[in-house]
């Protein structure tokens, strides 16, 4: 039986090469492992790449919902301000409203009670002329004329100053009335005053 066994200087570049790619497996194995670890290391970049971006792009669209909620807490809280604000103006008002129409009604009470309350607005109304001079009247309410003329007739004297009813003042009010001019000391005057200086207006005449 014959050799099969080839001489290496017979061999042919062909076979030679053949035979030295079974010698080179062992590196082709290699190269397949690095391009493998290679591409799982490339898959693992995007993975983290796309997590990354994910993070990037939720944490935007909260930072611009949490923009957007504080934007709207602060309008609800201005709001909130000027609402409170008109109520407590309102309230003031509605309250000050509520204390004059009660101090009218208590003074209403108070002219029937004491009709002597009378007394101290006459003097309050002579004490603020300028001068007497001439022929001075005072006007009363019918029912408050008696008693000033009982009570004041020596004082009025010593101004000669004369007494006159007139029904159109209400109960608790005066006027005096001179050559050159004329003192309104009534009640409804006397109560818009104090309405004007408070902001108010509040008409004596309405219904207490």
């Amino acid at each position: 039986m014959s050799s099969a066994v080839i001489p290496k200087e017979r061999l042919t570049a062909y076979q030679r090469w053949e035979l030295a790619s079974f010698d080179d497996e062992t590196d082709g194995h290699e190269f397949g492992n690095d391009r493998g670890s290679s591409l799982e290391a490339i898959k693992e970049a995007a993975r983290v790449s796309g997590h990354a971006e994910g993070f990037a792009e939720g944490l935007k669209e909260s930072r611009a919902h949490t923009e957007a909620l504080r934007e709207r807490l602060n309008t609800l809280f201005q709001n909130t301000q000027h609402e409170l604000a008109g109520l407590h103006e309102r309230i003031s008002a509605q309250t000050l409203d509520l204390a004059l129409t009660l101090a009218k009604a208590m003074l209403h009470q108070a002219l029937h009670v004491r009709p002597e309350l009378i007394l101290p607005v006459v003097r309050d109304a002579i004490s603020r002329l300028p001068a007497i001079s001439g022929q001075t009247h005072l006007l009363l309410n019918p029912d408050d004329l008696k008693l000033v003329n009982e009570l004041m007739k020596d004082e009025l004297a010593a101004f000669g100053i004369k007494t006159r009813p007139d029904v159109s003042l209400n109960r608790g009010g005066c006027r005096i009335e001179t050559h050159t001019g004329a003192a309104d000391a009534s009640i409804e005057s006397r109560w818009q005053r104090i309405c004007k200086a408070l902001g108010q207006d509040n008409n004596w005449l309405d219904e207490a």
